[in-house]
């Protein structure tokens, strides 16, 4: 009998040890720091096969952290942590240009000061050469990313400095010509603050658009506008800005770029429409206000532009005109296209179904097709979830794929999505408590997508097909060990 006991305990303890020195090998594994971790998808990048996913976390100390697939986001390599210091970073961008991938961020820190920070790795992301500060006021002030833009060798970042010394703003434009090796001095591009700000290049052509403040000249009254600047000598200098909204509440512009045509879309008003223009002339002047949302009613918003040769895509999202929480059946995502260059639009076609009450977020990129990811809340079924749809020179939709219907989380959040090379990678996160980060790979252009892939941290028992029936076996063994010794 001593026997058969020792023999139970020896099982016992190595199912158990199995058990647990399989999910110390598993791939997600959680880092540091205690209680509930929380981690947020920033942005997806993409060269091919190669996807490249930037995310932060808010556990005791906020970091930033990089990963990245080398087989089209069948699977993702080793999780690298990219802050390493006592700072607070938040809103990582990445971007990718041939070899190389280039990340940026901005970081506080408890004694006040705050810092930009830019980092590349020249091999596909396998390592990362130190960090460059970017931040021109020493630490002494606030700074906002709007955006970078990488057209090798050149690397382009838009930046809002504001100086709590001289308590100067300068909304300014960083350039690299050396693949991000050293940068040049900011370029102002405007004196005042910008709130949102987009960048596209041509050439050595760079156009700039961002929303901001205007003073009214006679009664001083403040406008929120849509402003357009560009540079001809690679970002050395800027053009005195253009109002192309004038109007007094014009917000979150889209730009696109195509040689010398280059496309504006926004919302204005207090119940938006969205409003579009268009330069023929390479920034120099631009064309009417064109209002894409008119026939739907008012209260449209969120708009995207992509541009491939004659052909404009724009999308937008348009709520009841009873309300953004009232459900009719005109609201929806839309999508409206030109086959002229921007001269005129068809009729918008809507994208999302009617149950679809709420969407968060909405990307579109411009190639042979058109493609969506969005995150939308059903009124029905009391759940988010994140969709998938394309539209090809038919102009039709084809048919739209929910990403995330077989997870059991009900607030998966704004999706990322990147294309490239006919392969379609979308990214999300979830809310509260936030543990999350799935991603999706499609390789046959969108038409259908593998399985979910979990990014986060944490130990997963499903990196282990068998660990529930081995923790299972471990169980019975000791409450057998338990009967047999304690019976009477």
């Amino acid at each position: 009998m001593k026997t058969l006991h020792l023999s139970i305990i020896v099982v016992g303890i190595m199912m158990i040890g199995i058990f647990y020195l399989t999910a110390a090998f598993a791939d997600n594994i959680y880092m540091e720091g205690s209680g509930p971790p929380r981690f947020q998808l920033s942005q997806i990048a993409a060269s091919g096969n190669n996807v490249y996913v930037v995310y932060d976390s808010n556990i005791d100390h906020q970091d930033i952290f990089f990963r990245k697939s080398t087989d089209g986001g069948a699977s993702f390599d080793k999780i690298i942590k990219i802050t390493n210091d006592n700072g607070y970073a938040s809103d990582p961008h990445v971007e990718v240009s041939e070899e190389s991938v280039y990340l940026t961020w901005f970081a506080s820190y408890p004694d006040g000061n705050t810092k930009v920070f830019f980092e590349k790795s020249t091999d596909n992301g396998n390592t990362f050469a130190n960090p460059i500060v970017l931040d021109p006021n020493g630490g002494r002030g606030h700074a906002v990313i709007h955006t970078m833009l990488a057209a090798d060798p050149n690397v382009y970042m838009a930046i809002n400095y504001n100086n709590l010394t001289s308590l100067k703003v300068n909304h300014d434009l960083r350039t690299s010509t050396d693949n991000g090796a050293t940068f040049g001095k900011p370029v102002s591009i405007d004196g005042s603050e910008s709130f949102y700000t987009k960048i596209a290049v041509s050439g050595h052509n760079i156009y700039v658009t961002w929303d901001g403040e205007s003073v009214c000249p006679h009664d001083k009254c403040q406008t929120d506008n849509i402003f357009f600047s560009k540079s001809v000598d690679n970002g050395a200098t800027f053009t005195k800005p253009i109002n192309l909204s004038n109007t007094t509440l014009a917000f979150v512009p889209q730009l696109a770029a195509s040689k010398n045509n280059v496309l504006v879309v926004w919302s204005e008003d207090q119940y938006p429409d969205v409003l579009f223009t268009k330069s023929s002339d390479g920034g120099s002047t631009f064309s009417n206000k064109i209002n894409l949302s008119k026939k739907l009613g008012y209260n449209s918003e969120a708009p995207q532009i992509a541009v491939n040769g004659n052909n404009v895509f724009v999308s937008f999202y348009h709520y009841s005109n009873s309300g953004a929480n009232v459900l009719n059946s005109s609201q929806g995502l839309y999508l409206t296209k030109s086959s002229d260059g921007g001269n005129t639009f068809g009729e918008p076609i809507k994208i999302s179904s009617e149950g679809n009450i709420w969407a968060s977020t909405l990307d579109i990129t411009s190639g042979k097709n058109v493609y969506f990811s969005w995150r939308a809340f059903n009124i029905t079924s009391h759940r988010g979830d994140v969709f998938f749809a394309k539209s090809g020179d038919n102009n039709a939709i084809d048919n739209v794929i929910n990403l995330s219907g077989s997870l059991e989380e009900n607030g998966n959040l704004e999706p990322k999505l990147a294309v490239d090379g006919g392969n379609v990678y979308v990214g999300w996160d979830v809310d509260t408590p936030g543990d999350n980060i799935y991603f999706r790979a499609s390789n046959d252009d969108g038409k259908t997508f593998g399985n979910i892939i979990n990014l986060n941290h944490e130990i997963k028992i499903p990196e282990f097909p068998f660990a529930s029936l081995v923790l299972l076996i471990s169980i019975t063994s000791l409450i057998m060990l338990y009967r047999m010794k304690f019976r009477k």
